[in-house]
């Protein structure tokens, strides 16, 4: 058995995930793998698969897997979050904090992206949930002191006053 890495010097596949959405998957020898959104251009995982396996299909299939499990875990805490219209009861903004601190414990802070949000796009109460759990990672969050300001624009936008919903960050 050889090294998944050493059987190829360039590998592509396209992968669809459950959502329809359509990735271009690479691998490079001697370089991170990466998946790559073809419109977007938005890298949605990077990983280093070491080990060794009897063909190449078997080790792009596990790395295939890790950045589905990627999108399907950023897909849980956006569900609520970008959905301006989404219930604000306990349970749900449970929901919201969960999903967002799981995705840190398996991704990292690094992989939560929050630059995409708009306040139109969002229900506010959530997006503060998730910041006030997230507020110790702020400095690792990419996008977090801007979704800050989504968050406040999104309160304003439903008739909340941003420093109540917002209280102890702005």
């Amino acid at each position: 058995m050889r090294s998944a890495l050493a059987l190829f010097d360039t590998c592509s596949m396209e992968v669809e995930s459950s959502t329809g959405h359509s990735y271009e998957h690479r691998m490079v020898r001697g370089h991170q793998e990466r998946v790559c959104g073809p419109k977007t251009n938005q890298l949605y995982g990077s990983a280093y698969q070491y080990g060794s396996f009897g063909d190449i299909q078997q080790a792009a299939i596990i790395i295939v897997e890790k950045a589905l499990k990627l999108e399907a875990a950023r897909e849980r805490w956006q569900r609520l979050v970008m959905n301006p219209e989404a219930a604000t009861d306990v349970d749900s903004l449970t929901e919201t904090v969960e999903a967002g601190l799981e995705f840190i414990a398996e991704f990292g802070p690094q992989k939560l992206v929050l630059t995409t949000l708009t306040s139109q796009c969002v229900q506010a109460e959530h997006l503060a949930a998730l910041l006030r759990a997230t507020s110790t990672w702020s400095c690792e969050v990419i996008g977090w002191n801007a979704a800050l300001q989504v968050a406040k624009g999104a309160a304003d936008l439903a008739g909340l006053d941003p420093a109540d919903v917002l209280f102890g960050m702005i």
